[in-house]
């Protein structure tokens, strides 16, 4: 941000620059450790409209922050049968939202196979969402992968409640939720990651 209100002199184009900065960072990234950044943004930036737009964007992640009550749906496995988070009310949920086509999806089924193994007698459910625009796709790579846990499927691709209402802008995404369905965290660590750290601390975990 510094460096592009010296870069840009001319109002109207450094304005744009610094909200696009913004944009970026909030669709993509999350508002995590981004409070220093919105207050110097809002000092920069003259453009009172570019403000409210960004100011709109930080407040659905607000709706998303650690402590909120994840925002609910209702998707069907390959069976039919219907799902949604209250289901599973008193366990933990770590939910990741994929495709059949990402490369970086993939690439975690094998992290992810290994920590469903050896969580399988916690108190955790392992539930997988598609975003795939083919349900054919999807379904043919559950039963190719053997894929295991809570296997749904969103309909509308990005443009599903799910996408929508977590801020998917990329994937693999994955999200972990208490045993109240509130939100741990909306842009949790992947498979690959630290996860297995955070979910062995978890309190009541092994109940």
């Amino acid at each position: 941000l510094e460096k592009a209100k010296n870069i840009f002199t001319n109002e109207e184009i450094r304005n744009f620059i610094l909200t696009s900065i913004l944009q970026e960072q909030y669709l993509y990234r999350g508002i995590n450790n981004t409070d220093e950044m919105q207050h110097d943004y809002t000092q920069l930036c003259t453009n009172d409209e570019y403000k409210k737009d960004v100011s709109e964007l930080r407040a659905r992640w607000d709706n998303i922050a650690s402590g909120k009550p994840a925002p609910d749906f209702l998707y069907t496995n390959m069976k039919g049968d219907s799902f949604s988070l209250a289901l599973f009310k008193g366990k933990y949920i770590y939910l990741d939202v994929w495709a059949s086509w990402c490369g970086d999806c993939k690439y975690e089924l094998p992290f992810l196979e290994k920590l469903e193994e050896e969580f399988k007698n916690k108190n955790i459910v392992f539930m997988s969402v598609s975003i795939d625009a083919s349900k054919e796709a999807w379904m043919a790579m559950v039963k190719d992968k053997k894929l295991k846990g809570v296997q749904l499927f969103a309909e509308g691709d990005w443009k599903s409640k799910i996408a929508q209402e977590y801020m998917i802008r990329s994937i693999p995404r994955f999200i972990l939720i208490d045993k109240q369905g509130n939100i741990i965290n909306s842009n949790a660590p992947l498979p690959s990651g630290k996860i297995k750290e955070i979910l062995s601390r978890l309190d009541g975990i092994n109940s």
